[in-house]
């Protein structure tokens, strides 16, 4: 259920974003991501409702399970084990290699840009377990056609992943797993999207065509992407299919 954002926990809310806001580089605590859960009554079980809490507990989950960090966890088995060699936990503001993001004037901490003399300008701790990851195009690419391929775990697993717990309306396509499940130009894609202020990631799995495409850019100003990474996506994957098929 948390990974289907099945549990009924809502989204962060007010308190909790104005909190950032006032303090933005400060440490998270387990009270400060559960907070909105204990302030606002949980939906029922089984209903769907996207929250980055379901993916943060989650993590705490594996912190109790493996007795160790998740973040140390993640690493030991999928980051050194499958070369993930540009992708590592968010949990400090100097993150080298980081590019300089932009985030709009009207942005929530009130500037465009997201570094300051070299650190950012908000601990992307926040994130947990909901995203707080640094990586690269090409390292989310080849996480996804691993994921997809079901070299990461057994091809059970992936029925189990790839199962559409919620169908979407109007065409919004459905979720699994962690994962949403999106019928594209070239069929069934399986991948997400991902934002922190300043950049946005875009990743998909072409099941039929065998393609994975992983876009980044160094902006989540929507005055200045002047496309849709999902549509990007879909033409970039269409155009290797036909080369290579």
């Amino acid at each position: 259920m948390l990974l289907s954002h099945r549990s009924g926990y809502g989204e962060y809310d007010q308190t909790f974003m104005e909190d950032l806001i006032r303090d933005p580089t400060r440490i998270r605590t387990l009270d400060d991501w559960t907070g909105p859960v204990r302030r606002n009554a949980p939906a029922a079980p089984g209903e769907f409702r996207y929250s980055d809490i379901n993916f943060v507990i989650q993590a705490h989950v594996i912190d109790a399970a493996a007795g160790t960090p998740a973040t140390a966890f993640i690493e030991s088995q999928f980051l050194v084990p499958y070369h993930l060699d540009h992708t590592a936990a968010a949990d400090q503001r100097e993150i080298a290699g980081l590019v300089q993001g932009y985030a709009g004037a009207t942005s929530l901490f009130g500037r465009d840009a997201m570094i300051d003399a070299g650190r950012l300008v908000y601990h992307p701790q926040f994130e947990s377990g909901g995203g707080g990851y640094v990586s690269t195009a090409s390292d989310l690419a080849r996480w996804i056609a691993l994921f997809g391929t079901s070299t990461l775990f057994s091809r059970a697993r992936w029925t189990e992943a790839s199962l559409a717990t919620h169908s979407g309306e109007q065409g919004a396509g459905a979720y699994g797993l962690g994962i949403h499940i999106d019928q594209t130009p070239l069929g069934t894609a399986y991948g997400h999207s991902g934002y922190i202020p300043g950049y946005v990631s875009w990743v998909r799995w072409y099941e039929s065509a065998q393609v994975a495409v992983a876009i980044q850019t160094n902006t989540s100003d929507r005055a200045r992407l002047v496309w849709d990474g999902y549509d990007l996506s879909d033409r970039i994957a269409a155009r290797v299919a036909s080369a290579c098929h």
